[in-house]
């Protein structure tokens, strides 16, 4: 049996060792496993492993380098931060803050949906770690409820940077990428696109999962999904307040040009 799947599993870092517990999250190229850094004081930690035979696929080990270099750069509150990166064996360690609290998806379903006033709270962290990645000119490409993480205050913690990508100083990029139902209108239309801009259609989504407990699409088919993201054809129930649900309308704008930014968004009346 490999190595990876015994318990108990210990990795020495720089300055202190990781005791590797639990399984907590697993992907399609990387475990995450509930760590403990020693010794004292025995910190919780998440330990994403990424394993030698996934990074002999060139295309993986590109992405993973470029998702490591850019997580190096982040140092927020509402950013997942990476405390050390270990070789062993050739497989990755990535040590990162622990968010005991689960992500918002998990969040979103437990409760049906969230009301308005704790949906504020979130949408506005999730505003200010995004304003900040931006600020890196970081286009984080896959912003979903999943990638949004809890810490033990229920802060939220943005994180995977796996499809992310530094922009130049017009913001483009080309690539479509992102889960397809967070995915805005034009990327889709394989021309450039704005990636800051795709990040707030994501937002907006976000948020209206959060007040409905569902997707604003209906459908299932990817092909059927792009054109009724294209239109824009969703609907808002009436029990959201008109203010929130002129801020989705917002973010949801399907003219990149017209869809309201991160600065204003935080100025909403919905957030007074």
């Amino acid at each position: 049996m490999f190595s990876f799947l015994i318990e108990n599993e210990k990795v020495q870092g720089e300055n202190a060792a990781y005791i590797l517990d639990k399984i907590i999250g697993k992907g399609k190229f990387a475990t995450v496993k509930l760590s403990m850094k020693v010794p004292y004081p025995f910190l919780s930690k998440a330990c994403k492993i990424v394993y030698s035979e996934t990074l002999q696929n060139k295309i993986i080990y590109e992405r993973f380098q470029h998702e490591i270099e850019i997580s190096k750069l982040m140092n927020h509150p509402n950013v997942i931060k990476i405390d050390e990166i270990i070789n062993k064996d050739n497989n990755y360690y990535i040590l990162m803050e622990y968010c005991p609290k689960g992500n918002l998806l998990d969040y979103v379903i437990r409760n049906s949906r969230l009301s308005e006033d704790v949906a504020k709270t979130i949408m506005c962290q999730i505003f200010t770690g995004l304003q900040y990645i931006h600020s890196l000119n970081v286009s984080h490409r896959d912003l979903k409820l999943e990638n949004i993480l809890f810490d033990d205050d229920y802060n939220i913690k943005i994180c995977d940077f796996g499809l992310s990508k530094i922009l130049d100083e017009n913001h483009l990029t080309n690539t479509p990428l992102g889960t397809p139902c967070y995915t805005s209108p034009e990327c889709f239309s394989g021309n450039s696109y704005d990636g800051f801009k795709t990040d707030i259609w994501s937002c907006g989504v976000i948020l209206y999962a959060m007040v409905t407990g569902f997707m604003p699409w209906t459908e299932r088919n990817v092909n059927k999904l792009a054109e009724q993201i294209n239109k824009g054809e969703y609907k808002i129930p009436e029990q959201i307040s008109q203010e929130c649900a002129d801020l989705i309308s917002k973010l949801l704008t399907i003219d990149p040009n017209k869809r309201i930014s991160i600065k204003d968004a935080k100025k909403h009346i919905w957030f007074k």
